[in-house]
């Protein structure tokens, strides 16, 4: 019976829940109570293979240690056995009491009855998040006591490791936030590799409108598309908005001095942006108007031209173009077959080993969008085998930042807002541009 419930939990959405899932573990705990029969295989984590200890049970009706399970949200948003898609967040597992107290009162001996992290803690988001990186449980109390002690967040994640990350032994150093770019000075060091995002962390769009947002610019298609006009007026309204959108300017107002600097103190200053290789003359004309030269001091061969085979991304004037891709798997291509290619380990004179060709002391990744930071993180595989240091910062000073709404809804006073901004740019030909406060001043007060 366990076999067949468990089977159509797993192949039918409709039974996709926790609720069904923790009934079948209660319905199972019931039978077997019954039946006197509780085979301990039934009862190890699919993980550590040992008996439960704080138990979780997911929609798929598998279940897993709580830290077990918190080892394996690092490496993907699934079951670990089924593969099912679903959201692995500690912070907001729900321990089984009833599966948790069968396991004590039938393996009393194997069980264990440590509390997992935010279960009976009072602690912030922040510390929450930062728990849930840990992959080694050893280490897990040790960050809370740091960060309950009063010892900063930045510093604790600064410093954390975590272990067997992709399968090596390595140093895994998760993102940290910061708000300015002269946080980056702290890395000058002759042969550091500093590499760089570049829209809303290099340059941004200057003008404060909903317009320029990525759910506007949607909006903005989505709106040219419907409209009843002529296939090359069309074209002509794409391409003035596309005209704004790149007059950037640098984020802050000290960006590009801090890349000179590094540049001058020795750093190898390059850029990793999600745009595609034919936005090279445009990004190249872009970095040129704001005084940004990437090609000095770049870790590639000056003056040419590379595309991945693997990924196909391009490498140009210092920037390499992911053509949306994953940043964490192209630069491991690219440093495992350009960078460090040939480069081995040779013994020196006094017997000891060093590398064929100098290697960075350290490399540092900063870009607005977290998810790349962590991909860089995970991805850098070459780079982790050489015991290179990895710091890669999750940049949050954009000093003009949209914040994301939902425009799903025509009626919200967003969508109006946004209606306004762009019935104004394409009456007025491109030349009216309504920022967010001069909308906001036309609309009705509600």
């Amino acid at each position: 019976m366990k076999e067949i419930v468990s089977e159509s939990i797993q192949v039918r959405p409709f039974y996709c829940s926790h609720s069904l899932a923790e009934l079948l573990t209660q319905t199972e705990i019931i039978m077997n109570e019954l039946s006197g029969k509780s085979s301990r295989d039934d009862y190890n984590c699919p993980v550590c293979l040992n008996i439960l200890s704080n138990p979780v049970v997911l929609s798929c009706a598998h279940r897993f240690c709580w830290h077990c399970l918190a080892k394996a949200s690092l490496f993907g948003q699934c079951c670990p056995v089924c593969r099912k898609q679903q959201t692995l967040d500690p912070r907001h597992y729900n321990i089984d009491s009833a599966l948790q107290n069968f396991v004590k009162q039938h393996f009393p001996a194997e069980s264990t009855s440590g509390t997992p992290i935010g279960a009976d803690m009072s602690l912030d988001s922040d510390t929450l998040e930062a728990a849930q990186r840990v992959a080694d449980d050893d280490r897990v109390d040790d960050i809370v006591k740091k960060v309950q002690s009063g010892a900063a967040l930045e510093d604790v994640m600064e410093t954390l490791t975590v272990k067997e990350a992709a399968g090596m032994d390595v140093d895994f150093r998760f993102p940290i936030q910061i708000d300015s770019f002269a946080r980056l000075l702290r890395h000058c060091g002759s042969g550091n590799i500093i590499i760089l995002d570049l829209d809303e962390t290099v340059v941004m769009t200057p003008t404060t409108s909903l317009l320029f947002s990525h759910e506007g610019i949607r909006a903005f298609e989505s709106y040219i598309h419907r409209i009843p006009i002529d296939t090359p007026s069309k074209t002509q309204h794409c391409q003035r908005l596309q005209a704004i959108l790149d007059d950037k300017v640098p984020v802050e107002h000290i960006t590009t001095s801090v890349i000179r600097q590094l540049q001058e103190q020795g750093c190898w200053v390059m850029g990793c942006t999600a745009r595609y290789a034919s936005m090279v003359p445009r990004t190249q004309h872009t970095l040129t108007a704001i005084g940004v030269d990437l090609n000095i001091n770049a870790p590639f061969p000056a003056g040419r031209a590379l595309q991945d085979p693997d990924t196909q991304a391009v490498y140009a004037n210092g920037v390499i173009f992911t053509n949306a891709a994953d940043k964490g798997e192209v630069l491991n291509s690219f440093f495992e077959n350009v960078v460090f290619r040939g480069v081995h380990r040779e013994k020196a004179e006094d017997g000891s080993l060093r590398w064929s060709q100098p290697v960075p002391n350290e490399i540092v990744f900063v870009d607005d969008r977290l998810s790349n930071a962590e991909s860089v993180l995970r991805g850098l595989h070459v780079v982790q085998k050489m015991d290179i240091p990895v710091t890669a910062y999750h940049y949050v000073g954009a000093s003009v930042r949209t914040q994301r709404v939902d425009l799903s809804d025509p009626n919200t006073r967003a969508s109006m807002l946004l209606q306004l901004q762009i019935t104004a740019f394409l009456d007025s030909q491109g030349t009216v541009l309504l920022t967010d406060d001069a909308a906001e001043r036309m609309l009705p007060r509600c």
